[in-house]
């Protein structure tokens, strides 16, 4: 409406064609030319209907927009795609652009397939790749309903290699009707089929643990840490998975485990085990390490350390012993019995003199105890006890040093979300501890 006219004016325009299915098959638009008083095509797109021999509806759509130099319409993209039977949702889509040289050249392609891959519906997608001129997957997820439908259980996301074109890794993530994440398992391709690689989930506050048994996912035991206020480690809970009866049992405190697949069994790689008295004085720290379930106990990770206090809650004195080498039996009917004195050699007694004055004023002294948690750890890891400006360094363990942190004074945190998932250790002065990045 023209406000001074009071008369309706030309601006837009659009015209359209159907077969005798109803389908599209022209769509123009048309913006009007004040000037020469006439419309003028904007663009244009003609579509081409078919079946294939699935009874899938099939359709190739070419777009052409006005080229203000040559002043005609000149085609721009192409798409040719399959539709899931008569319906109007994507199977196959694929896209193509004319190029300058005047020929079709492939751009991005979609695969939006039912009951697929294990799954009941997946979607992929890919993007032309000029120099070599192949397909290379940009991303392709799978999705899998609840028994009643009413919402998405498992969810899989899938990765792409280069060097075999092909999906070769997915992480598939289950979740409750109430969108919380409770599993997430890793599979990589093997010819045809996936091949389970590792499973953990989540009930509560605690870790559920999984072993493969003929490439199937079964559960095997579930554990919690619990921590102070102060970051002591005042409890662990852990449960075994009872086949036959169908439910947990609880079970004794054995430090975290490894399946390995060479013996068929559970192998412990990390025990960490630490006493308190009732003021949070740390009493004792057992630590064992080793780099995977076949190799030995790392000896510059596997120390046993001891502190003693007088009646007051001063520290007399901190005995620090080494692993003599070996296999250390980490169980000894349900309890570990590295606790004992066998195995272990005393390399280094620190003991601690107050003055008079101090005693008679009754002065506590206290160690800073340095913690390093949760580990393994996702994105942020504590360090407690820290003193401002010093140094935290953490390498990989083949002696990489891969980044260099200030601390701060008491507890200093820092972001681990730009190192991938591995092993790394970490140093503050003479303390080092290895952690897990998930």
């Amino acid at each position: 409406m023209n406000n001074e006219t009071q008369q309706w004016t030309n601006t837009d325009k659009y015209e359209y064609e159907y077969n005798t299915n109803n389908d599209r098959t022209l769509i123009a638009y048309y913006r009007w030319d004040s000037e020469t008083g006439i419309w003028q095509v904007s663009y244009r797109t003609e579509t081409e209907w078919s079946v294939d021999s699935e009874n899938n509806k099939t359709f190739v759509r070419i777009r052409f927009d006005w080229n203000s130099e040559t002043q005609s319409l000149s085609y721009t993209s192409k798409e040719e795609t399959v539709l899931q039977g008569n319906t109007n949702i994507y199977k196959y889509r694929t896209t193509y652009y004319f190029s300058a040289e005047g020929v079709w050249l492939p751009d991005s392609k979609v695969e939006q397939l039912y009951d697929d891959d294990g799954y009941d519906y997946t979607i992929s997608n890919y993007v032309w790749d000029v120099q070599t001129e192949v397909w290379k997957g940009s991303s392709k997820s799978g999705y899998g309903n609840s028994d009643d439908e009413s919402y998405y259980q498992f969810i899989a996301y899938y990765y792409w290699n280069d060097d075999v074109r092909n999906w070769t890794a997915k992480t598939e993530i289950e979740y409750d009707r109430n969108n919380n994440e409770i599993a997430t398992a890793e599979y990589v391709r093997s010819g045809e089929n996936w091949q389970a690689v590792s499973k953990t989930g989540k009930e509560g506050d605690f870790v559920v643990f999984y072993k493969l048994v003929e490439n199937a996912f079964v559960k095997t035991y579930k554990e919690a840490t619990y921590y102070d206020e102060n970051n002591n480690v005042t409890s662990y809970s852990r449960y075994d998975w009872d086949e036959g009866l169908n439910n947990w049992f609880v079970s004794k405190n054995i430090g975290s485990c490894m399946w390995d697949n060479l013996s068929g069994e559970w192998r412990v790689y990390q025990y960490i085990e630490l006493g308190y008295d009732k003021y949070g004085h740390e009493l004792y720290r057992i630590q064992l390490y080793r780099g995977n379930t076949q190799s030995q106990w790392l000896g510059s990770y596997t120390y046993k350390s001891e502190n003693v206090y007088d009646e007051a809650g001063r520290q007399m004195a901190r005995i620090t012993y080494d692993w003599a080498g070996g296999e250390p039996t980490v169980f000894n009917q349900g309890e570990p019995s590295v606790k004992s004195s066998n195995g272990w050699i005393e390399i280094q007694r620190t003991t601690y003199h107050y003055s008079e004055h101090e005693i008679s004023n009754n002065v506590p002294s206290y160690e800073v105890k340095t913690q390093i948690f949760p580990n393994p750890a996702n994105n942020r890891l504590t360090i407690s006890g820290t003193k401002s400006g010093q140094g935290i360094h953490i390498t990989s363990l083949n002696g990489q040093q891969k980044k260099v942190f200030t601390a701060e004074e008491g507890n200093t945190v820092i972001n681990l979300s730009s190192f991938d998932a591995g092993i790394y250790l970490v140093t503050i002065d003479k303390f080092s501890v290895k952690i897990v990045k998930e």
